[in-house]
């Protein structure tokens, strides 16, 4: 069946944009997959010293993820997904390196986990802000409708691949793979020629009133209350460990 030319697939923008977050996306599965086999493996990381890198990874969410969305409210989308991309890209480059060297400690991996978890919550919410900007408003369903196909898919699929290229390569260079993968997301960001909208800078904004505004809007919203409850409870069992 052909696909109609009013669909995304014909926007270059936005293939650029789906293509720069898919490669994202399962960059940042695979890594959290490859690190704690890399810890357990190589670095004979203890049972506590791997809770510590689990919670590296997912800290950064519960840490800067309200004040998140205010701040990229702040800036232009674009040059900040750069940022995040080329960010992660230098930090998980750092991990092969070290490895090579023979010098790659457990503190090291932490604390990357942690600055990459942060550049993710950023780029994360950053993209999902830009989408408006990038399509016409009657288009905004089938965009989000593809960006979150590709986070699914990345979400069953990566583990696997990512446990794949740790056997295949090592743990160490299945991160440093992800580090390219990065930087290619980084390059189709950079392709996008919309320009996006100025920032409005207004003198009375407050970045605390802005949080409180934002949670006032969740928590009036029944649906909006039940989708929140929903998915805190599914990411609670999920992460809880098995009996």
């Amino acid at each position: 069946m052909p696909v109609r030319r009013e669909s995304l697939f014909f926007h270059r923008d936005f293939r650029l944009l789906w293509l720069g977050d898919t490669v994202s996306q399962f960059g940042s599965i695979v890594t959290n997959t490859a690190a704690p086999l890399l810890a357990a493996l190589v670095l004979a990381a203890t049972p506590f010293q791997m809770g510590l890198l689990g919670a590296a990874d997912t800290a950064a969410f519960l840490l800067v993820g309200l004040p998140a969305g205010a701040w990229v409210d702040r800036m232009r989308r674009r040059p900040l997904m750069l940022s995040a991309d080329l960010g992660r890209a230098l930090l998980l480059a750092s991990i092969p390196v070290a490895w090579w060297f023979g010098v790659l400690t457990l503190t090291q991996l932490i604390l990357i986990g942690l600055a990459v978890g942060v550049l993710t919550v950023f780029f994360d919410v950053a993209y999902q802000s830009f989408l408006p900007a990038l399509v016409s408003r009657d288009k905004l369903m089938e965009g989000n409708s593809k960006l979150q196909a590709s986070q699914s898919v990345a979400q069953v699929s990566g583990p696997a691949i990512g446990g794949w290229l740790t056997q295949l390569i090592g743990g160490a260079n299945a991160i440093g793979l992800n580090a390219l993968g990065f930087l290619w997301s980084a390059s189709c960001l950079f392709r996008i020629r919309t320009v996006e909208p100025a920032v409005e800078r207004g003198t009375d904004r407050k970045l605390r009133r802005e949080i409180a505004e934002g949670l006032r809007f969740v928590f009036g919203n029944r649906s909006l209350v039940g989708i929140v409850g929903c998915t805190a409870t599914s990411n609670f069992s999920t992460a809880s460990p098995a009996p």
